[in-house]
Protein backbone atom coordinates (compact mmCIF):
# COMPACT_ATOMS: atom_id res chain seq x y z
CA UNK A 1 0.00 0.00 0.00
CA UNK A 2 1.00 3.60 -0.63
CA UNK A 3 -1.20 5.69 1.57
CA UNK A 4 0.46 8.92 0.45
CA UNK A 5 -0.95 8.40 -3.04
CA UNK A 6 -4.15 6.73 -1.85
CA UNK A 7 -3.31 3.55 -3.78
CA UNK A 8 -2.79 -0.15 -3.17
CA UNK A 9 -0.47 -2.48 -5.09
CA UNK A 10 -1.64 -6.02 -5.92
CA UNK A 11 0.91 -8.66 -6.91
CA UNK A 12 -0.01 -11.72 -8.97
CA UNK A 13 2.37 -14.43 -10.21
CA UNK A 14 1.35 -16.42 -13.29
CA UNK A 15 3.45 -18.71 -15.49
CA UNK A 16 6.58 -17.77 -13.53
CA UNK A 17 5.93 -14.11 -14.33
CA UNK A 18 5.09 -11.50 -11.71
CA UNK A 19 2.58 -8.76 -12.42
CA UNK A 20 1.67 -5.68 -10.40
CA UNK A 21 -1.48 -3.58 -10.48
CA UNK A 22 -1.93 -0.23 -8.76
CA UNK A 23 -5.47 0.07 -7.45
CA UNK A 24 -6.89 3.43 -6.48
CA UNK A 25 -8.78 3.24 -3.21
CA UNK A 26 -11.73 5.11 -4.69
CA UNK A 27 -11.87 2.94 -7.81
CA UNK A 28 -11.13 -0.56 -6.55
CA UNK A 29 -14.02 -2.13 -8.49
CA UNK A 30 -12.95 -0.66 -11.82
CA UNK A 31 -9.28 -1.45 -11.27
CA UNK A 32 -10.04 -5.03 -10.25
CA UNK A 33 -12.25 -5.49 -13.31
CA UNK A 34 -9.44 -4.34 -15.61
CA UNK A 35 -6.98 -6.61 -13.81
CA UNK A 36 -9.39 -9.53 -14.18
CA UNK A 37 -9.58 -9.01 -17.95
CA UNK A 38 -5.79 -9.03 -18.21
CA UNK A 39 -5.54 -12.20 -16.11
CA UNK A 40 -8.09 -13.95 -18.34
CA UNK A 41 -6.08 -12.97 -21.45
CA UNK A 42 -2.88 -14.32 -19.86
CA UNK A 43 -4.58 -17.56 -18.92
CA UNK A 44 -5.90 -17.99 -22.47
CA UNK A 45 -2.36 -17.49 -23.84
CA UNK A 46 -1.07 -20.14 -21.44
CA UNK A 47 -3.89 -22.54 -22.29
CA UNK A 48 -3.12 -22.19 -26.02
CA UNK A 49 0.36 -23.59 -25.53
CA UNK A 50 0.95 -27.30 -26.18
CA UNK A 51 0.75 -29.33 -22.99
CA UNK A 52 4.41 -30.28 -23.28
CA UNK A 53 5.44 -26.62 -23.26
CA UNK A 54 3.61 -25.49 -20.12
CA UNK A 55 6.04 -26.96 -17.67
CA UNK A 56 8.96 -27.33 -20.06
CA UNK A 57 12.43 -25.95 -19.62
CA UNK A 58 13.02 -22.48 -21.06
CA UNK A 59 16.34 -21.64 -22.74
CA UNK A 60 17.56 -18.33 -24.13
CA UNK A 61 18.95 -18.88 -27.63
CA UNK A 62 20.20 -15.31 -28.08
CA UNK A 63 19.64 -11.94 -26.47
CA UNK A 64 18.78 -8.60 -28.07
CA UNK A 65 22.34 -7.38 -27.46
CA UNK A 66 23.94 -10.26 -29.39
CA UNK A 67 25.50 -9.39 -32.77
CA UNK A 68 23.76 -9.54 -36.13
CA UNK A 69 25.06 -8.93 -39.63
CA UNK A 70 23.17 -6.18 -41.41
CA UNK A 71 22.84 -4.52 -44.80
CA UNK A 72 21.48 -0.96 -44.93
CA UNK A 73 22.52 0.27 -48.36
CA UNK A 74 21.54 -2.35 -50.97
CA UNK A 75 18.33 -3.63 -52.54
CA UNK A 76 18.56 -7.43 -52.17
CA UNK A 77 15.32 -8.23 -53.96
CA UNK A 78 15.79 -11.25 -56.20
CA UNK A 79 18.68 -12.68 -54.16
CA UNK A 80 18.60 -15.59 -51.71
CA UNK A 81 19.65 -13.42 -48.77
CA UNK A 82 17.41 -15.22 -46.17
CA UNK A 83 18.87 -18.64 -47.02
CA UNK A 84 21.45 -20.27 -44.70
CA UNK A 85 24.03 -20.60 -47.50
CA UNK A 86 23.94 -16.91 -48.46
CA UNK A 87 27.37 -15.30 -48.11
CA UNK A 88 27.00 -12.34 -45.74
CA UNK A 89 30.69 -12.20 -44.83
CA UNK A 90 31.05 -8.69 -46.29
CA UNK A 91 28.14 -7.30 -44.30
CA UNK A 92 29.02 -5.24 -41.22
CA UNK A 93 28.06 -6.68 -37.86
CA UNK A 94 27.12 -5.18 -34.52
CA UNK A 95 25.08 -5.73 -31.36
CA UNK A 96 21.41 -4.82 -30.99
CA UNK A 97 19.49 -2.66 -30.73
CA UNK A 98 20.02 -1.29 -34.24
CA UNK A 99 18.51 2.13 -34.77
CA UNK A 100 18.53 5.54 -36.31
CA UNK A 101 16.43 7.20 -33.62
CA UNK A 102 16.78 10.25 -31.41
CA UNK A 103 13.70 10.02 -29.18
CA UNK A 104 15.58 8.61 -26.17
CA UNK A 105 12.52 6.46 -25.50
CA UNK A 106 13.43 2.96 -26.68
CA UNK A 107 13.06 0.08 -24.19
CA UNK A 108 16.71 -0.92 -24.68
CA UNK A 109 20.02 0.73 -25.51
CA UNK A 110 20.97 1.55 -29.09
CA UNK A 111 24.23 -0.37 -29.50
CA UNK A 112 24.58 -0.02 -33.28
CA UNK A 113 23.58 3.25 -34.94
CA UNK A 114 22.30 2.86 -38.48
CA UNK A 115 22.79 5.41 -41.22
CA UNK A 116 19.88 7.72 -41.87
CA UNK A 117 17.03 5.90 -43.51
CA UNK A 118 16.07 8.85 -45.71
CA UNK A 119 15.10 7.48 -49.12
CA UNK A 120 15.31 3.83 -48.00
CA UNK A 121 12.52 1.30 -47.74
CA UNK A 122 14.19 -1.81 -46.35
CA UNK A 123 17.04 -2.91 -44.04
CA UNK A 124 18.28 -6.52 -43.80
CA UNK A 125 19.52 -8.50 -40.79
CA UNK A 126 20.89 -12.03 -40.32
CA UNK A 127 22.29 -14.07 -37.44
CA UNK A 128 23.07 -17.70 -36.64
CA UNK A 129 21.99 -19.50 -33.50
CA UNK A 130 22.59 -23.03 -32.29
CA UNK A 131 19.69 -25.22 -31.17
CA UNK A 132 20.55 -28.48 -29.40
CA UNK A 133 17.09 -29.80 -28.55
CA UNK A 134 14.53 -31.90 -30.39
CA UNK A 135 12.79 -29.65 -32.98
CA UNK A 136 9.35 -31.36 -32.83
CA UNK A 137 9.12 -30.59 -29.10
CA UNK A 138 9.99 -26.89 -29.07
CA UNK A 139 8.16 -23.57 -29.32
CA UNK A 140 10.02 -20.32 -29.96
CA UNK A 141 9.07 -17.03 -28.33
CA UNK A 142 10.40 -13.89 -30.04
CA UNK A 143 10.53 -10.49 -28.37
CA UNK A 144 11.15 -7.65 -30.83
CA UNK A 145 11.52 -3.88 -31.10
CA UNK A 146 10.45 -2.83 -34.60
CA UNK A 147 9.97 0.49 -36.40
CA UNK A 148 7.94 0.26 -38.62
CA UNK A 149 7.30 -3.33 -39.87
CA UNK A 150 9.28 -6.53 -40.40
CA UNK A 151 9.28 -10.00 -41.93
CA UNK A 152 11.20 -12.85 -40.28
CA UNK A 153 12.64 -15.98 -41.92
CA UNK A 154 14.00 -19.16 -40.34
CA UNK A 155 16.46 -21.04 -42.56
CA UNK A 156 15.01 -19.28 -45.59
CA UNK A 157 11.32 -19.85 -44.83
CA UNK A 158 9.06 -16.98 -43.80
CA UNK A 159 7.78 -17.51 -40.25
CA UNK A 160 6.23 -14.21 -39.16
CA UNK A 161 5.32 -10.73 -40.27
CA UNK A 162 4.89 -7.72 -37.98
CA UNK A 163 3.06 -4.66 -39.23
CA UNK A 164 3.26 -5.79 -42.87
CA UNK A 165 0.53 -6.16 -45.51
CA UNK A 166 -0.63 -9.58 -46.69
CA UNK A 167 0.87 -11.00 -49.86
CA UNK A 168 4.33 -10.94 -51.33
CA UNK A 169 6.85 -8.48 -49.95
CA UNK A 170 9.44 -6.71 -52.11
CA UNK A 171 12.04 -4.03 -51.42
CA UNK A 172 9.67 -1.05 -51.86
CA UNK A 173 6.78 -2.66 -49.94
CA UNK A 174 5.68 -0.21 -47.25
CA UNK A 175 4.76 -1.41 -43.79
CA UNK A 176 1.07 -1.49 -42.97
CA UNK A 177 1.58 0.53 -39.81
CA UNK A 178 3.40 3.69 -38.82
CA UNK A 179 5.33 3.55 -35.54
CA UNK A 180 5.96 6.95 -34.03
CA UNK A 181 8.40 5.69 -31.39
CA UNK A 182 9.23 2.00 -30.90
CA UNK A 183 8.87 2.09 -27.12
CA UNK A 184 6.93 -1.18 -26.81
CA UNK A 185 7.72 -4.79 -27.69
CA UNK A 186 6.24 -6.89 -30.49
CA UNK A 187 6.04 -10.47 -29.20
CA UNK A 188 5.06 -13.61 -31.10
CA UNK A 189 5.08 -17.31 -30.24
CA UNK A 190 5.71 -20.03 -32.82
CA UNK A 191 4.47 -23.53 -31.88
CA UNK A 192 6.17 -26.72 -33.13
CA UNK A 193 3.77 -26.90 -36.10
CA UNK A 194 5.19 -23.61 -37.41
CA UNK A 195 8.82 -24.69 -37.00
CA UNK A 196 9.13 -27.56 -39.44
CA UNK A 197 12.41 -26.13 -40.78
CA UNK A 198 14.08 -25.72 -37.37
CA UNK A 199 17.07 -28.06 -37.18
CA UNK A 200 19.19 -29.41 -34.38
CA UNK A 201 22.47 -27.56 -34.87
CA UNK A 202 23.09 -24.22 -36.58
CA UNK A 203 20.09 -22.21 -37.78
CA UNK A 204 19.86 -18.84 -39.53
CA UNK A 205 17.30 -16.24 -38.51
CA UNK A 206 16.85 -13.37 -40.96
CA UNK A 207 14.72 -10.27 -40.81
CA UNK A 208 13.91 -7.41 -43.13
CA UNK A 209 12.64 -4.16 -41.64
CA UNK A 210 10.37 -2.00 -43.80
CA UNK A 211 9.50 1.65 -43.40
CA UNK A 212 6.04 3.10 -43.87
CA UNK A 213 7.57 5.48 -46.44
CA UNK A 214 11.07 6.34 -47.71
CA UNK A 215 10.71 9.66 -45.88
CA UNK A 216 10.33 7.96 -42.50
CA UNK A 217 12.46 9.66 -39.85
CA UNK A 218 13.57 6.58 -37.91
CA UNK A 219 14.38 2.86 -38.09
CA UNK A 220 14.64 0.38 -35.19
CA UNK A 221 15.38 -3.34 -35.07
CA UNK A 222 16.01 -5.68 -32.15
CA UNK A 223 15.09 -9.31 -31.51
CA UNK A 224 15.64 -11.99 -28.89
Amino acid sequence: SDTSNNTHWVRVTIWSLRFFWRLKVGDRAGSLKRAQKILVALWLMWAALPLACRGAQTNLLFSSSNPWRYEETANLEGTNWPQPDYDDSLWPSGPGLFAYETCGCLPELIRTTLATNDGKYTFYFRREFVFTGDPPDVSLLFTNVIDDGAVFYLNGTEIQGIGMPAGSVTYPTSSSRSVDNANTYDVFLLPPTALSNLVSGTNVLAGEVHQDSPESSDIVFGSS
